[in-house]
């Protein structure tokens, strides 16, 4: 955060012109050397105690190709998802989760609905593929669960 509030500060006396989104922020913690916990936006439990209605798709990192390449097999991608089918939620552990915070975060910047994030082409094997999976898991047509 300070990285990106120095850079907005530079770019604003330089060009005048300049907006830093600040929200909705990333965190990330480490329990153990090898396991990375990322948890942004709204929590499940979280949406559950304000009443929102969501619809969750989870992706195991166990049926993930490149999880299973790199052992990086422990781990989970799971995205809430409002009634209206936009992204409200992403909780993410595992290996490499870290490197994956920008596509949930610019989702809910952008107003990403769970289609669009499961019809946008990832990479193949990326661990980002576990976005899109878990994205058509909360529409109910998962291919690789």
């Amino acid at each position: 955060m300070a990285d990106k509030e120095s850079f907005t500060s530079k770019f604003m006396r330089t060009t005048g012109k300049v907006r830093m989104i600040f929200g909705p922020a990333q965190t990330s913690s480490l329990d153990h050397p090898m396991t990375e916990e990322n948890q942004q936006l709204l929590k499940e439990q979280q949406a559950q105690e304000k009443g929102i209605a969501y619809k969750a798709g989870r992706f195991p990192f166990t049926a993930s190709g490149k999880a299973t390449a790199a052992g990086e097999r422990d781990g989970f991608v799971k995205l809430l998802f409002d009634e209206e089918e936009r992204l409200i939620g992403a909780h993410m552990v595992g290996g490499s989760v870290t490197e994956m915070l920008c596509e949930p975060t610019l989702a809910k910047q952008l107003g990403v609905t769970a289609h669009q994030i499961a019809r946008t082409i990832h990479a193949h094997p990326s661990m980002n593929e576990a976005m899109m999976e878990a994205a058509e898991a909360a529409l109910g047509c998962a291919v690789h669960l």
